[in-house]
C-alpha cells in the first residue's frame, strides 16, 4: 500500500490563500502556519500567517449542546484547588530601594 505524500509548503500556502478568500480566517491561519513549519525561512508564508492571525477568532465556537450522553463526549473538567489558587489574583510586589542617596544623572559622577 502506498503512503500518502505530505502536502508541500507551497500547496498549503495556496490552500490558505483560498481559505482566506472565502473568509475562513481560522483555517487560513492553520494552513499558513503549517506552511511556515515546513519552510521556516520563507518570509511570505510567515507574513501571511501573521496577517490573518486573530481574524478567525469569531469563527471559533464552543458547542454548549454537548451532553455526557453524546457518544465520545468528555465529562467537564473542573479545576482542582491548585489551579484555583494559581489563578487567584495576587497583590503587586512591593519594591524597596537600597538605603542611601542615589543619583540618576548618567552623565555625572555617582553620589552617595
Amino acid at each position: 500500500m502506498a503512503a500518502l505524500a505530505a502536502p508541500s509548503a507551497s500547496s498549503l500556502y495556496k490552500q490558505g490563500r483560498k481559505a482566506e478568500a472565502r473568509g475562513d480566517f481560522a483555517n487560513a491561519y492553520l494552513l499558513y502556519s503549517q506552511a511556515v513549519a515546513l519552510a521556516p525561512k520563507n518570509a511570505k508564508y510567515w507574513r501571511a500567517s501573521q496577517a490573518v492571525r486573530g481574524l478567525g477568532t469569531d469563527q471559533l465556537t464552543v458547542d454548549s449542546q454537548v451532553t455526557s450522553s453524546a457518544p465520545g463526549a468528555l465529562p467537564p473538567v473542573l479545576p482542582d484547588a491548585t489551579e484555583i489558587e494559581a489563578q487567584a489574583l495576587l497583590p503587586p510586589p512591593s519594591l524597596k530601594g537600597a538605603p542611601g542617596k542615589h543619583s540618576f544623572d548618567l552623565r555625572g559622577t555617582p553620589q552617595e
